[in-house]
């Protein structure tokens, strides 16, 4: 007690009792009173200066002995000045004194009451507090220990935040905000101890919350954080997504529970592990326009733990519920689901950012895994339409479903894989298999049922010009599909689809033109990598196909697509080998191992022809094996089908594909050729009433490469009981039995043609003049361009393209090589008629038979011909001799006879073109035809054998010529004419006919008869020809002259020989010569007369005046004698006395007193005619009432040329 009482007592404890209360007391006061009035000063001035905002404090608190600070009601505002930037209630901390040991402040507490941030985000992009972020990240950062802190029981109680986004014109609350963190230290003790922080929050009024627990300053900084998320509505946070939306969510929501760890380490990347589960619900999704795209009931995602940053993600179950999605393209072909695909903002990242200069990631990220051990999609429906198609087009998928199990992006790891749908058209799709992510590979099967062809007609309406009225596809096949290093693999096995009720049918129809009831591939493969397509088999039956040919001559098939413009291929899209000199691409192979096609039939009906033509195909069937694409693969195949009932084709054999080769045994039996009339009913005027044909044999086709195609044929064809009508006058034009082409070989490149026997039997023709004048075969083949009013006209042909290079072997002109055995005909007849001759004519030429054996191309090689006939009942017709018609240079030695043809029945031709009918006469021709190195000589011998005319016929045709005087010219004694008509020229002149100047030279016969008929018998009996017409006489003279003796014995033997012959005579004078000549002749006779006279006082027998020869020694004395007796004056001497004149001037007294009157010519005249009929009519030459002297009507004849005036004329009847 007395230590006490000193103690109390002791001047220094009480000095220092009292200075220890004062500190105390001093310290109360300046704790409690002072410092919260400097600290809320202090505060507000440096949070304004360093803001540069307007800071303000009501009041501080501190309790200085238990070192807490309470700061109420801050408030920051605007740097503006207008509204509040950061405002809190109540601002709490409490500091402890180990904060002096420790070496950095511990705090017991932390808290905020009543927190209030204000953030905007201006339209620029900025924020309203860029300007602090700008000015801080200037200040150089100083180099300095680490900061020891201890920071415990940090709370956050009733915060806000209050977020005002004027870009995405939206404005986001978030109220209630408590945050819990237990502590938060760096320092060595703490760093090792978790800390367990805890969020919650009213976010746009919903609530979100988490708890968890971390090291937030421990070197691995290791946190476990619970998230739970319930009913967010994510639709008020997508325009913060960095993507432009061109569509609406109006309604989406997230259900969140999940555990993320963080764990960074000193020798590795850091974890961040993910586990839990998500829901995403009610999500639906329109187009700008408010129209449905997506809407999702439900995703459910649960998360296995997964490593964020190692990208190794462990999913346990992705189940979608009930998905629609409403697809649409529109008319420009674009997808209204594509503005689902994220596409970035365009903004400035400058003024946008919060930071600075974003930070860019540079290297390779480290690889990682994911994988689903379970997804399911069920109840799914996708509506989807298309506006893009000329025809929209708008399907409805329902029942999807996509199953997939222990799906992973682990190399080699497979997982089960399944989508499977239907359509509203009870169409289905199955898919089954295996998938496969690393790589990238599937293997399974797919099933597609029920495919409705016509309701995806939008999708082919524009490639084609028809329209599927019919057809259900389906199809089932396995597959492989591999991508990896580059390479794609892609292969289907055991492909079968089936095709059943194919119909189509062109547009503007009624009827279709195609139906396949049945159609199936099995067994087949397809490798896409290899390029190799096999199929099994190939089966249909009962399929009917309709061809037609329009009247405008179009072919329905020839426009089932639209006319092709041809495009230019862009570079890319070239294959390997026609880029550069690359090497040339695979090509693909294609492998049939069987089809089979049965019942079939083909209907053709032809609308440009008149009639139309109808033809029918039916039982049509076709079997093949192994046929291929594959270079010198051979497959096998069989081909029939009946034609028009009676009718059948059948072809089988093998085919190559690559290059083509075909080879096989043809079979046509009784194929009927009626039915194509119509083609050429309007060029060929006959009508087929019956007929068909038949071949069998072998066919070979080759089509090389490089090289011009071949074919070959060999075997047999023949037309049988073939018969047709003359269409203008129903009546049977040709007809035959059979037309036999036997041991048939033809070939194309090289061509050849070689036949070993040709036979014609039973055959019947008919040949008509019509009454216009016309032939009935000459009218047979239209002219071009004629009789086209019903036929179609055909297209106009494109010019013809440049020869290939290669041609085939005729395109050189080389000649085809031409062989036929023998030709035989047996049993023909032709019947002629001439309507166009009144009366009518007609004949037959029948029993027509023969042969012609050895018919070639070769030149050295030459035909015997043998044909032999009747012309009526009894005129034999023979043609023998040697031809080689199919030579290049033709070759014909040939003769032909006609023996003893009635001329009678040809009186309808005389009697209109001579103008006398015939009473009788044989004709028989011998012709003899040569024709070698294009030379032609020909005889052409005709004789008629008692040829008559019987009565005149009023002819407006006939001929003015004397017919009957150049028949009689021509028959001799016998009653025979015999002609000669030689004919020589060259075939290759086109101006020569044979026959042409044979009529001529007949014409010329008749011409000669009118005009010069004795030039016409001179060439019958050779010589003389037109001399026979006349007989010259000396002036003054009649005696015939002995020149003239033996033209007068030819004369003679002519008229001798053609008795039917009549000649008149007809003297003629020349008035200037035969009257000088006259008046000599009787000055001759005058001197003459007196030797006679003379003569007969002697006793002596004297000649006739014009024969008495008087010598140059008496003449003179003869002369006077006769100038005695002259009675004209003479000269008189002076006594009266005649003088005695010399010689000459006697002669010229005495001729110029002789006068010669014309009288005294005509006499001259006649007496020349009667000197020429007494020696022609003389006996035992020519009788005397066939020689006839015809008065002249004038003395001088008409003027010939060369030919003297003082001549005798002859002319015959």
């Amino acid at each position: 007690m007395d230590r006490v009482t000193r103690a109390r007592s002791s001047p220094s404890l009480r000095k220092g009792t009292i200075a220890g209360v004062a500190v105390l007391l001093a310290y109360t006061l300046f704790g409690f009173l002072v410092l919260p009035g400097i600290l809320r000063n202090t505060l507000s001035k440096t949070l304004t200066e360093s803001l540069h905002r307007k800071a303000t404090i009501r009041e501080v608190r501190i309790n200085p002995f238990d070192l807490s600070v309470t700061v109420r009601d801050l408030s920051i505002a605007e740097r503006d000045g207008t509204g509040t930037w950061v405002s809190a209630g109540e601002i709490h901390t409490d500091l402890q004194l180990a904060s002096i040991y420790r070496g950095g402040p511990v705090l017991r507490e932390v808290r905020f009451t009543r927190p209030y941030v204000n953030i905007i985000r201006r339209p620029d992009g900025s924020y309203n507090f860029n300007d602090l972020i700008e000015e801080f990240s200037k200040k150089p950062k100083e180099e300095s220990k680490p900061f020891r802190f201890s920071f415990n029981n940090i709370r956050i109680v009733d915060g806000s935040v209050d977020f005002d986004d004027g870009p995405k014109k939206t404005r986001h609350e978030v109220r209630e905000i408590r945050i819990a963190i237990p502590f938060l230290s760096n320092m060595p003790h703490y760093v090792e101890l978790f800390t367990q922080p805890s969020f919650s929050a009213l976010v746009n009024g919903k609530t979100v919350s988490f708890h968890g627990k971390t090291r937030p300053l421990h070197d691995t900084r290791e946190t476990v954080l619970n998230l739970n998320v319930a009913n967010l509505d994510i639709t008020q946070y997508l325009e913060y997504l960095p993507v432009r939306r061109k569509y609406e969510v109006p309604s989406a929501f997230l259900d969140l529970k999940v555990v993320v760890t963080y764990i960074a380490y000193r020798d590795k990347p850091p974890a961040l592990r993910v586990e839990g589960e998500a829901s995403l619900r009610e999500v639906r999704i329109l187009g700008s326009d408010k129209t449905p795209m997506v809407w999702i009931p439900l995703v459910h995602v649960a998360l296995n733990p997964s490593d964020v940053v190692a990208r190794d993600f462990h999913l346990a179950d992705i189940t979608v519920k009930d998905p629609e999605i409403d697809a649409a393209l529109d008319r420009n072909g674009t997808l209204n689901l594509m503005v689902l695909i994220p596409q970035k903002e365009k903004e400035n990242t400058s003024t946008g950012s919060v930071g600075g200069t974003p930070s860019v990631s540079t290297g390779k990220e480290p690889g990682g895994a994911i994988s689903v051990e379970s997804i399911r999609l069920s109840g799914g429906k996708v509506r989807f339409s298309d506006a893009s198609r000329g025809t929209p087009f708008r399907t409805a998928l329902g029942i999807i479903r996509i199953e997939a199990d222990r799906l992973t992006t682990e190399e080699g790891k497979k997982a089960d894989a399944r989508v499977s749908f239907s359509t509203e058209s009870a169409e289905s799709f199955d898919l089954k298999g295996t998938l496969s992510l690393s790589p990238v590979a599937s293997e399974g099967s797919v099933a597609i049922d029920n495919l409705v062809l016509k309701k995806y007609s939008p999708y082919y309406a524009e490639a084609v010009r028809f329209d599927v009225t019919g057809g259900i596809f389906g199809a089932r096949t396995g597959y492989r599909f591999e991508s990896a290093e580059g390479k794609t693999e892609f292969r289907l096995a055991g492909l079968a689809s089936r095709i059943a009720g194919l119909r189509l049918r062109q547009r503007e129809e009624k009827e279709d033109f195609l139906s396949v009831p049945e159609f199936a591939i099995t067994g087949a493969d397809i490798d896409i990598d290899r390029k190799q397509v096999v199929v099994g088999e190939i089966a249909t039956t009962k399929g009917s196909l309709a061809l037609r040919r329009s009247a405008g001559g179009e072919l329905n098939v020839a426009r089932l697509l639209p006319d092709a413009t041809p495009t230019p291929t862009p570079f890319g899209l070239l294959r390997k080998g026609e880029v550069g000199r690359g090497e040339p691409e695979k090509v693909w192979v294609a492998t049939l191992k069987k089809v089979a096609v049965d019942r079939y039939s083909v209907r053709f009906g032809d609308q440009s022809t008149d009639p139309p033509v109808e033809l029918h195909f039916d039982r049509i069937r076709l079997r093949a094996e192994n046929v291929a694409t594959e270079k010198n693969r051979k497959g096998k195949f069989t081909f029939s089908a009946g034609y028009d009932k009676e009718g059948s084709l059948s072809l089988a054999g093998s085919l190559t594909l690559d290059p083509f080769s075909m080879g096989g045994k043809l079979a046509a039996k009784t194929v009927p050729i009626g039915r194509m009339q119509p083609y050429y009913t309007e060029r060929v005027k006959i009508l087929l009433t019956g007929g068909s044909v038949s071949a069998e044999g072998d066919v070979t086709v080759d089509a090389p490469k490089g090289a011009p195609p071949r074919a070959t044929f060999r075997g047999e064809v023949s037309v049988n009981d073939f018969s047709s009508l003359d269409k203008a006058r129903k009546e049977d034009f040709l007809k035959f039995g059979t037309l036999h082409f036997g041991g048939v070989e033809f070939g194309y490149n090289p061509t050849r043609v070689a036949i070993r026997e040709i036979s014609l039997a039973d055959f019947y023709s008919r040949i008509i003049v019509n009454p216009d004048g016309t032939l009935n075969v000459q009218g047979i083949v239209a002219r071009e361009g004629a009789a086209q009013d019903n036929a179609a006209a055909p297209p106009a042909s494109p010019p013809a393209p440049p020869a290939a290079t290669a041609r085939g072997d005729n395109a050189t002109g080389t000649p085809v090589p031409v062989r036929i055995d023998a030709l035989t005909l047996q049993g023909g007849t032709i019947q002629f008629s001439d309507q166009y001759i009144r009366p009518n004519y007609s004949a037959k030429l029948v029993e027509i038979g023969g042969r012609v054996t050895g018919l070639s191309s070769e030149e050295a090689i030459l035909a015997d011909v043998d044909l032999k006939g009747k012309l009526g009942v009894g005129a034999p017709v023979e043609i023998q001799g040697k031809i080689n018609p199919l030579a290049e240079n033709l070759f014909l030695d040939i003769r032909t006879e006609f023996r003893d043809i009635d001329l009678s029945a040809l009186s309808p031709y005389s009697g209109r073109y001579a103008g006398y009918r015939i009473q009788k006469g044989k004709l028989s021709l011998s012709l003899k035809y040569h024709i070698e190195r294009k030379k032609l000589d020909a005889e052409n011998k005709v004789f008629m054998d008692q040829f008559t005319f019987g009565e005149a016929v009023d002819s407006p045709d006939a001929t003015k010529l004397p017919v009957r005087l150049a028949v009689a010219l021509l028959k001799d004694r016998k009653g025979e004419i015999h002609l000669d008509l030689p004919v020589t020229g060259q075939i290759d002149d086109p101006k020569f006919s044979v026959w042409g100047i044979v009529w001529k030279i007949i014409g010329n016969l008749l011409v000669k008869a009118a005009t010069s008929p004795f030039a016409l018998l001179g060439a019958i009996f050779g010589g003389g020809g037109e001399e026979l017409s006349y007989l010259e006489f000396e002036p003054g003279s009649s005696a015939v002259p002995a020149a003239g003796e033996g033209k007068l014995e030819n004369i003679v033997k002519v008229l001798r020989d053609r008795p039917a012959l009549t000649l008149e005579i007809e003297g003629h004078v020349d008035m200037e010569a035969d009257r000088e000549g006259l008046r000599q002749h009787v000055f001759r006779r005058k001197v003459a007369a007196r030797k006679v006279e003379e003569l007969a006082r002697a006793g002596v027998p004297a000649p006739p005046l014009d024969n008495v020869r008087i010598e140059a020694a008496e003449y003179p004395k003869y002369l006077a004698r006769a100038y005695k007796e002259e009675k004209f004056p003479k000269p008189r001497n002076f006594l009266g006395m005649a003088k005695d004149l010399p010689v000459p001037e006697m002669e010229k007294l005495m001729l110029t007193n002789i006068r010669v009157t014309d009288d005294d010519l005509r006499q001259l005249a006649m007496e020349r005619a009667s000197q020429v009929r007494g020696r022609i009519a003389a006996p035992g030459k020519v009788e005397p009432e066939r020689v006839f002297l015809v008065e002249p009507k004038d003395l001088p004849p008409a003027r010939k040329e060369k030919l003297r005036d003082s001549r005798v004329d002859f002319r015959v009847q």
